[in-house]
């Protein structure tokens, strides 16, 4: 069964599926540019709420739609914000793992006596998985790209999980109570 009415329309009309899809895609770059940036040690980690709309788009739709709108979205922010333009195919891949990974494990059937914990549960796994391309794809740039000895490069990387954390922090807060304003708000258009 659907967790929403727009699902089913959208699994039997295929423009209405890209309608629908485009309009998720413009919703994350929009959000992803709500963004703090923090300038440190050369690099620029972000307070984006970006992955606040893909987790709650993530715990709506299914993983591969969800994922797909989503990566697309951040890679459109990419595409019009240079300093960002070569992490394109990165953030593509980082944040459809983290999508998919949210989508997929909201969607399994596991048994919980309170209904958001699951949800939260898909938030903070899938932010793991990102945390963690993330921090890879960091460590190797700064070894390979910028030749960074060991011991800095660890500096760098641990600021960078330390944004990660806030990050997850602001999804946990914001994601569940914003995914039930959503879903009531949908299945009154649908």
């Amino acid at each position: 069964m659907c967790r929403l009415k727009l699902e089913a329309k959208i699994e039997k009309n295929p423009a209405f599926k890209v309608a629908v899809g485009s309009f998720l895609i413009v919703l994350v770059f929009l959000s992803t540019i709500l963004r703090l940036d923090i300038y440190l040690n050369g690099s620029t980690p972000m307070l984006s709420f970006g992955n606040v709309i893909a987790l709650a788009i993530g715990l709506l739709f299914s993983p591969t739609f969800s994922a797909l709108t989503s990566g697309l979205g951040f890679s459109l922010f990419d595409i019009f914000f240079p300093q960002y333009i070569f992490s394109l195919p990165f953030t593509f891949l980082s944040k459809f793992c983290m999508v998919f990974v949210c989508s997929l494990i909201s969607k399994k059937k596991f048994k919980f006596k309170n209904k958001n914990l699951k949800d939260y549960l898909a938030i903070f796994i899938a932010f793991l998985v990102f945390s963690v391309l993330r921090t890879f794809k960091v460590f190797i740039f700064n070894l390979i790209i910028l030749k960074l000895e060991f011991l800095p490069n660890l500096i760098l990387v641990s600021e960078n999980l330390f944004f990660c954390l806030i990050n997850l922090i602001i999804a946990l807060v914001l994601v569940v109570p914003l995914n039930k304003i959503i879903k009531k708000a949908l299945n009154k258009i649908s």
